[in-house]
């Protein structure tokens, strides 16, 4: 379905506003009309419900722009409000209109909302090349240091003149994503409207005084990310990614062009093969987010088949936005729920079977059997939420707005930067070897309407009061997990307000106990922060999977290497520290993996809801049950017998097959009960052993 496509096309240029006529050279003046002329109306947008209408602004810099002035705006002066355009400031933004060869300047259209913008160069300035001009290397040099805020955002679509055919087809490219998120009315909610405008002002004010010829003429204050390049950077560590065989990129491999041409289950790829569960702290996690007229926004659900389901839910806010973005990438299977606090609460029933709380797809349908996601989304709103959930189950990753409610004392809003300091304060009293009398931090809990109390005779129990007043026992160790670490991700707009109050608060981003990424808007910059999850995925997967710099995995995995490759003695000799580092890495996440929820554990998708509950209902950590599927099945008595087994191989002699035998038939059961795996893995000790015995 065609949708109508309105474009202005517009200048920044720094000569006098005198000047009324702007001759383009004939290559851009050639390329804009084929451009603009052609695909306008033209162009093949994506079938969706409703045909939107999109206007957008195609940006021309000259190269004498590029290099004058280092406060030159790059036209975002015009996402300030209040901003004042004087007639001989560098960086002015004009409309023009054609006339023949030739341009006019005419007034900016008054218009009631924003419009993104497309910036045109007759050259990639963003990318240094080996093959560059005189006159291009010295553009790309002398240019601003913060020119990336061309392609940083929705706001911001950057598009060089290379080849036609390039051109254009990427030209096609940003006009369906700013279709989509037109569909998506991105650029009415007002968090939207917020970020063009703080980033506007950031480069405006992204320069130093050279009065002391010291750093004003080297350094930028403020620079920006282009979100083409990030995109291409992460598809291209996910080609690198292999599941199967738990290869891993390299450096170099970085480097290789070829890789954008690989074909990848980008799925898989950017889960890791794993599966996970994320908590999501935000305010909107599911309601409907602000415009700017003062409205909320008026949801369609994706599927209209879905709209006549009475379980069906609206997915809206920035759940929504969250799925859509990881859509874009290739992650559809995703489930998601929002359980209140009193369905936190009342989890177990009174005769201690677990309670299921009410799951959704992508497309707001409720589950009716378990599909074994990918990707698990819980939802919480308040920071008191948050902790609770935290309490009872383990999550993988962690997203946290920055601004929430407001606070249960009516006094400011909740900050996600509570749950931190709460968070902090539990794991410094509970390693402090003395008790902690009264609450902890009062003034704080009071604040978001808790009260935590440390128990009298353990020193990791605290009581946490419920929705009744009664109180509940709280592990300090059942909250810092998986792995006894927590790793969070911010998702706000505002990164340069989280990092400075993270510095207030004299809490650091990496912690024994935490890792607190960065992160990104997914709203803003969709592309940064599905690089940011990416790499806070990997270094999640890579904390429990990683041995000696080295892509372990599960026990099996590791057996499997050994013995299916050849070579097995060398292997022993070589790997059995890696062993003793896979034995203590077992012993810790085991705690992260219950017992008596194994029945629910061993569910395979599309079987039928166990008295209403699924692995989603489980406390265990999904991605500790994904990567180690073999974690119930060993105990100590099986380790001590592992380990002399390869002892035996890597340092014993030939006669030893005896030994090596009896220490084998004692592990077999526990291996052979990772199906066609573990067969594979016994049936190639046994035929080892066998050869030594015929060789003794």
């Amino acid at each position: 379905m065609s949708s109508k496509i309105e474009i202005y096309l517009a200048q920044t240029y720094s000569v006098s506003a005198n000047t009324k006529r702007i001759v383009l050279s004939p290559l851009l003046s050639s390329s804009v009309s084929m451009l603009i002329g052609e695909f306008v109306g033209k162009i093949v947008i994506n079938k969706c419900d409703v045909n939107h209408d999109i206007q957008f602004y195609v940006v021309y810099h000259s190269l004498s722009d590029l290099v004058s002035g280092n406060q030159y705006l790059f036209a975002q002066d015009y996402y300030i409000a209040d901003y004042e355009r004087k007639k001989n400031e560098n960086g002015c933004f004009y409309s023009l209109s054609k006339i023949g060869d030739s341009f006019n300047t005419v007034n900016l259209p008054v218009l009631a909302t924003k419009l993104p913008m497309i910036h045109i160069t007759i050259f990639d300035i963003l990318k240094e090349s080996e093959n560059m001009s005189y006159i291009n290397e010295y553009v790309y040099r002398r240019s601003s240091r913060f020119k990336s805020i061309m392609d940083s955002s929705i706001w911001n679509y950057y598009l060089p003149i290379t080849t036609p055919a390039v051109t254009t087809e990427r030209f096609k490219n940003i006009v369906k994503k700013i279709h989509d998120n037109v569909q998506k009315k991105l650029y009415r909610y007002c968090v939207a409207n917020e970020y063009a405008e703080l980033n506007a002002r950031l480069v405006k004010n992204s320069y130093l005084s050279r009065e002391l010829h010291v750093h004003g003429f080297s350094v930028s204050p403020f620079v920006f990310h282009s979100e083409y390049e990030i995109e291409k950077d992460l598809l291209k560590r996910l080609a690198k990614v292999c599941i199967n065989d738990k290869s891993r990129y390299n450096k170099k491999d970085l480097e290789d062009e070829k890789v954008r041409e690989i074909k990848i289950e980008k799925d898989n790829a950017f889960c890791f093969g794993a599966k996970w569960r994320i908590l999501l702290l935000d305010d909107y996690a599911n309601e409907k987010l602000k415009e700017i007229n003062g409205n909320t926004e008026n949801v369609n659900i994706i599927d209209n088949e879905h709209q006549i389901k009475e379980e069906s839910r609206v997915v809206t806010g920035k759940l929504k936005i969250i799925i859509d973005d990881l859509r874009s990438i290739g992650c559809a299977d995703i489930v998601w729920c929002c359980p209140t606090e009193y369905e936190i609460e009342n989890k177990w029933a009174v005769n201690g079977k677990q309670k299921s709380w009410k799951w959704y797809d992508s497309n707001g349908v409720a589950l009716k059997k378990y599909t074994d996601p990918d990707i698990v989304i819980v939802c919480a709103k308040t920071v008191k939420t948050a902790l609770k959930l935290l309490v009872f189950q383990r999550y993988d990753i962690i997203l946290l707005d920055y601004l929430l409610a407001e606070r249960n004392d009516k006094k400011d809003r909740e900050y996600s930067y509570y749950l931190l300091k709460i968070l902090y304060e539990l794991k410094k009293y509970s390693e402090s070897g003395e008790s902690y009398g009264g609450t902890i931090n009062e003034s704080l809990c009071k604040a978001i309407g808790i009260k935590l109390y440390q128990s009298v005779n353990e020193k990791f129990v605290y009581q946490i009061e419920g929705v009744g007043g009664e109180c509940r026992n709280m592990n300090i160790k059942n909250l810092f997990g998986p792995d006894n670490r927590l790793y969070f991700m911010h998702i706000s707009a505002f990164v340069y307000a989280i990092q400075e109050r993270l510095q207030e608060q004299h809490l650091l981003r990496s912690e024994s106990f935490w890792h607190i990424a960065r992160g990104a808007c997914p709203t803003n910059t969709p592309k940064l922060f599905l690089f940011y999850l990416y790499r806070v995925m990997e270094k999640r997967y890579e904390s429990i999977t990683m041995q000696e710099g080295e892509c372990v995995g599960s026990l099996i995995d590791f057996l499997s290497e050994i013995f299916e490759e050849g070579r097995p003695r060398m292997k022993c000799v070589n790997k059995f520290n890696t062993l003793l580092n896979l034995r203590a890495q077992y012993n810790r996440i085991k705690n992260d993996v219950y017992k008596e929820e194994r029945e629910l554990l061993n569910m395979k998708a599309g079987e039928e809801l166990i008295n209403g509950c699924s692995p989603l209902d489980c406390r265990s950590s999904r991605l500790i049950c994904s990567t180690f599927n073999d974690i119930l099945y060993y105990g100590n008595s099986f380790w001590e017998h592992l380990q002399h087994l390869i002892y035996l191989i890597a340092y014993g002699t030939i006669r030893q097959w005896t030994e090596m035998w009896e220490e084998y038939t004692f592990i077999k059961p526990r291996l052979m009960l990772n199906d066609e795996k573990g067969e594979k893995v016994c049936k190639a000790i046994e035929e080892y052993i066998i050869a030594l015995k015929s060789n003794s």
